[in-house]
């Protein structure tokens, strides 16, 4: 049957305009349908993507920091740089740091979401808010926030979200409080240190003395399954966090089970 649209009232140009509109809006549906789908497909590999990357670019921070306390460790007999100092005023090792301008910052304020000086201190996958130390396992979102050196000589604030390899009672750590808590005095030398190339130096963590408190360890990266290394000999890697010691109790427990890294200096 022929219908004669002149009759019906109906515009023919109106009707296959129509037609056109109603056609354009599936196809807009199908192309909005295939974009949420390829989402969907490429969303878990844009994450690891992204992950990956901070990752990278926190071990390259870690190789930074690494450069820092070379050049600190070259200009002071070649001592290895202490955890902090406790003579009258306490001054963290962060705060040799800034003072001597071995690393640069210009905040003598600042806010608990961190300083405005965001130095290579500062993990990609961290949480800009300050902490205070009260971290229950290796796991915990505290772990990730950051710890703060303000210098009692010079004010400067320098903000941290790694942990150096330290101790303030053990002389057997390569990073030690002067004095220690025995009130000895104990400055390690660079070339007393046992194979630079597994002797950790530094990695994710808060602070840092955590052979008392080894939940100060941080598994930031890879979804909570990896920690970043550096090591003394300036090299950093990324570690499985199940090759990261959960005690540090005693010399044979570390050498036993976690022959992967040194950790002390009698190993």
């Amino acid at each position: 049957m022929n219908v004669d649209h002149a009759e019906t009232g109906i515009c023919t140009a109106d009707f296959h305009e129509g037609w056109r509109r109603l056609f354009s809006l599936v196809e807009l549906l199908v192309v909005v349908a295939i974009i949420g789908i390829l989402a969907a497909l490429l969303m878990p590999s844009l994450r690891t993507a992204l992950t990956t990357a901070r990752s990278a670019a926190c071990i390259n921070n870690e190789r930074q920091v690494g450069i820092i306390f070379s050049s600190y460790e070259t200009e002071n007999s070649d001592k290895v740089i202490p955890f902090r100092l406790n003579y009258g005023k306490t001054i963290e090792y962060i705060s040799l740091l800034t003072d001597s301008d071995y690393l640069h910052v210009t905040s003598t304020n600042a806010s608990a979401s961190g300083s405005k000086d965001f130095t290579v201190f500062r993990c990609p996958e961290g949480i800009d808010l300050r902490g205070y130390g009260s971290i229950t396992d290796r796991y915990d979102e505290n772990g990730k926030y950051f710890w703060r050196a303000t210098s009692p000589v010079t004010g400067l604030v320098a903000d941290s979200h790694y942990a150096i390899n330290a101790s303030t009672s053990v002389k057997y750590y390569p990073c030690l409080r002067v004095p220690l808590d025995t009130g000895s005095t104990v400055l390690v030398t660079l070339s007393s240190l046992p194979k630079p190339s597994r002797l950790v130096r530094m990695l994710d963590g808060f602070w840092g003395n955590y052979q008392s408190q080894p939940q100060r360890l941080n598994a930031r990266h890879s979804n909570g399954q990896t920690t970043n290394v550096l090591k003394f000999d300036g090299s950093g890697r990324s570690a499985p966090i199940a090759l990261i010691p959960d005690s540090f109790s005693s010399k044979s427990y570390l050498t036993s089970k976690f022959p992967e890294f040194i950790w002390r200096l009698d190993q």
